[in-house]
């Protein structure tokens, strides 16, 4: 069983004293066998701000031991701020000074004492204690030699800038290559970091180390484990008759995919038929637990990765290829094992009940969004032929989808846009294109049927007390909404209470269309805590969900596995006490994991992307681009780059006044009495200065301030 509540409830008593994790399974009568499970608890706890380990291997109350446990984030200055990962105990980040950061660096997990406790308008100041986590140990650079002596100039311009590589340790790198160095001594104040090479990449000008960089950054898995490849070979590669038995025989009903264009693996795909006063709505997805069994090596694997991840140039899939882009991706024409949720909704869109079942589909039509998306346009997908039963599906799916979204808005779901875009590559590595992802209906079609099926599934598990991962987004602290409402009535807004939903959604609503739309929905996100996995009954804010799970992605989510692997022990009947007991022990580990690693994913992308985009724009220095004000510091301006999602600086120096001032509360800078001024969402016209693609750096200049309309335009084409 899970020992998170007892642990806490122990460390709340008034005659605790810090004990080890042998002393605490005493305390609680913890059986010897479960011991793991106890340990897995402390570790989790720690992770998420809860314990501490205090002196001997003790644990404790971080709060009651005067010490705050958070992820430490490093500035270009060299000094840090940490975000308390238990927000409810300590809501504000703390400063913490260079020589006060021990040897933590970017990213780590670190427990840290408080030296000085805030003024009304200043912030607490903090002294790391010790290391809770490390985010990395292997670092990515250039190698480099500096009065004879070995360098490693670290990518990324995090806190540890430079390596020193002692003689002996260069593992036959050349000056100019990219490199992979371990730590061997970490920094610390007036002290730098030094380690040994141990593996080159190759010429750090060539675009094609570009990937395997940030794999290596990031710790990426590439290839499979032998034990897993040799368990997915012996699956084979059909479906064969006896995995039919006992399934729902759905093959012949008219059932479509509908991904992007390059997707290589189909795990959902939708039916629809009408009735007397409705639809009968049918969302099946792959049922990839039926080759993924809890405990096996392909299992183990997808637990250790966590998440397929999806870079510009490849993919890392979470389960062996021949499993997810062959025997469980939903291809057209091919029998395919699944899960269906059949979900029946009357004319109004209100869910009148639905079934689960194991099931086999033969999918109909594979179709991109693009093509979609002009079936719902009126217009005849290009060189397709689709028959009257899918433009029929297409047509329904609309009507209902549009039902559904319009219930979603009253209640309240927030539609936080964040621009995304697409890098084209061709075979070398060097970027041809880089375009903004447009999101129509036929995303909106799909993202209306799966956010229904997690839901349901979600609510019959939670119903059936079946233990299992939730998705929760918890809504903004009281200190976050009244930050927001200082920062939005800045923007021009009318904000009577900022914890209203439906205000933020009228706000999110004005927004649209507008030059400054990009940093209000920036900051509406930022209010709110990064949504994650967890056992826990939290409900999903945006979303205005009370119980939500991800379940519709099991090729590339551990966590949607994780739910279909338990929803197989419940509908084959071999849900015993036994097995919801190793489910219970199981999520909390899970969950902190996927959490985790798709974090791990999430940065790998955006890096990857930021790094293509330079080396893009690398073409393009002198050029003119618009732009919009995300930033403003007393020292410059930051500038996102219209329809690349990338952010460049530009310095004071670079803006047309001899006497360049800073307004902090109307986040804008102004050039005395005669000059003009340059607000926060601002539209700006700025030319590129200088690239540093090593410290993913881009320097602009200003050229001017742009109309609203010109910038909408651009975004709009």
């Amino acid at each position: 069983m899970p020992y998170s509540e007892e642990i806490q409830k122990l460390f709340r008593g008034k005659k605790y004293h810090p004990m080890t994790a042998d002393e605490i399974a005493a305390a609680l009568k913890v059986p010897y066998d479960e011991m793991p499970a106890l340990k897995s608890n402390l570790e989790i706890l720690e992770y998420q701000g809860k314990a501490a380990r205090l002196k001997g291997n003790r644990y404790g109350d971080p709060w009651k031991s005067g010490l705050v446990i958070g992820r430490l984030d490093v500035t270009r200055g060299g000094f840090g701020f940490i975000a308390p990962l238990d927000r409810k105990r300590f809501s504000q980040d703390l400063y913490v000074s260079q020589r006060d950061m021990a040897s933590a660096t970017e990213g780590d997990i670190v427990a840290a004492t408080i030296t000085k406790l805030p003024s009304r308008s200043g912030q607490p100041v903090a002294k790391v204690v010790y290391i809770v986590k490390r985010h990395r140990v292997n670092f990515v650079g250039t190698y480099h030699k500096h009065d004879g002596e070995g360098m490693v100039s670290v990518d990324g311009g995090g806190a540890i800038q430079e390596i020193h590589i002692p003689r002996g340790d260069e593992s036959k790198a050349l000056p100019g290559e990219k490199v992979v160095v371990a730590i061997e001594s970490w920094p610390r104040a007036g002290q730098a970091a030094s380690g040994a090479i141990i593996e080159v990449l190759g010429p750090s000008d060539d675009p094609t180390t570009d990937t395997i960089s940030v794999i290596r950054e990031f710790a990426l898995p590439e290839e499979f484990k032998e034990e897993t490849l040799a368990e997915a070979e012996a699956i084979g590669d059909t479906v064969r008759p006896e995995d039919l038995e006992n399934r729902l025989d759905l093959r012949k009903r008219t059932v479509i995919t509908i991904d992007p264009v390059h997707a290589r693996d189909f795990d959902d795909a939708i039916s629809i038929k009408r009735t007397a006063d409705g639809w009968l709505l049918g969302v099946h997805i792959a049922d990839v637990s039926s080759y993924a069994k809890p405990g096996s090596a392909i299992d183990k694997e997808a637990f250790e990765r966590g998440t397929s991840v999806y870079l510009p140039t490849r993919v890392i899939p979470m389960i062996p290829h021949s499993i997810s882009n062959g025997l469980a991706s939903l291809r057209e024409g091919e029998d395919r094992l699944t899960k269906s949720i059949i979900l029946n909704y009357n004319s109004k869109g209100e869910l009148l009940g639905y079934e689960i079942h194991k099931s086999v589909i033969r999918s109909t039509k594979r179709m991109t969004y693009e093509q979609a998306a002009a079936v719902l346009d009126g217009r005849e997908p290009e060189g397709m032929v689709l028959t009257p039963e899918v433009k029929e599906l297409l047509d329904e799916g609309a009507v209902l989808s549009k039902i559904l979204a319009k219930r979603r808005h009253d209640a309240g779901m927030l539609e936080i846009e964040t621009p995304e875009v697409e890098v084209e590559v061709d075979g070398s590595g060097e970027v041809t294109g880089v375009k903004p992802v447009i999101l129509d209906w036929s995303h909106k079609l799909i993202e209306m049927f799966m956010v229904a099926a997690n839901e349901v599934v979600a609510e019959f598990m939670t119903s059936r007390n079946l233990p299992h991962l939730r998705r929760v987004h918890e809504g903004p602290s009281e200190e976050d909404l009244q930050a927001l409402k200082i920062f939005l009535t800045g923007m021009g807004f009318v904000v009577r209470d900022a914890s209203d939903r439906f205000q933020l959604q009228q706000i999110l609503e004005r927004a649209r269309g507008r030059v400054e739309a990009p940093v209000i929905n920036l900051a509406v996100l930022k209010s709110m805590k990064r949504a994650e996995y967890s056992p826990e009954l939290k409900g999903h804010y945006a979303l205005a969900s009370k119980q939500y799970s991800h379940y519709t992605s099991p090729i590339r989510r551990y966590p949607d596995l994780i739910v279909h692997q338990v929803l197989d022990d419940f509908l084959t009947g071999k849900m015993d006490d036994e097995r919801r007991h190793y489910w219970e022990i199981r999520m909390p580990q899970a969950a902190l994991m996927s959490s985790q690693l798709e974090r791990r994913a999430d940065e790998a992308e955006r890096e990857l992307t930021k790094l293509k985009v330079l080396r893009y724009l690398e073409r393009h220095i002198e050029e003119e681009f618009k732009g919009i004000i995300t930033g403003v510091k007393q020292y410059g301006l930051f500038i996102e780059l219209a329809g690349l999602t990338v952010d460049g600086f530009v310095h004071i120096s670079e803006l047309p006044w001899r006497d360049v001032k800073f307004d902090a509360k109307g986040r804008r800078l102004f050039g005395g009495r005669k000059g003009g001024s340059l607000r926060l969402g601002d539209g700006v016209l700025v030319r590129i200065k200088a690239i540093d693609l090593a410290a993913r750096k881009l320097d602009l200049v200003y050229v001017g301030k742009i109309k609203q309309s010109s910038v909408e335009i651009a975004q709009e084409e």
